[in-house]
């Protein structure tokens, strides 16, 4: 697995959402799941919160804290204009072990 990083850090995940002509686009609803290794399930809405914020036109992001050691899974998917979705998934572990 590509994307490790240390227990304790932010990690931060990125999504560009584009029409079917490739311009990017501010999707009606943007919304990000985040599956933890200890199974709890959350999800943020752009708009809804401070969580997911949207940097530039199209682009979406969200800090992370990785509290727990494990894989996260994680979603990030729009509805109405741009909609479209990204899967991913990253290895948070305690390197002092």
């Amino acid at each position: 697995m590509a994307n490790m990083y240390a227990l304790g850090t932010s990690v931060t995940v990125t999504g560009t959402f584009r029409t079917s002509a490739g311009a990017v686009v501010d999707p009606t609803n943007v919304f990000f799941e985040l599956k933890s290794p200890d199974g709890g399930l959350v999800t943020y809405q752009y708009g809804v919160g401070v969580q997911l914020t949207n940097p530039g036109v199209g682009v979406y992001a969200i800090a992370i804290s990785a509290s727990q050691e494990g894989v996260y899974y994680y979603r990030m998917y729009s509805t109405g204009v741009g909609q479209t979705s990204k899967y991913g998934q990253f290895k948070v572990s305690d390197f002092t072990k």
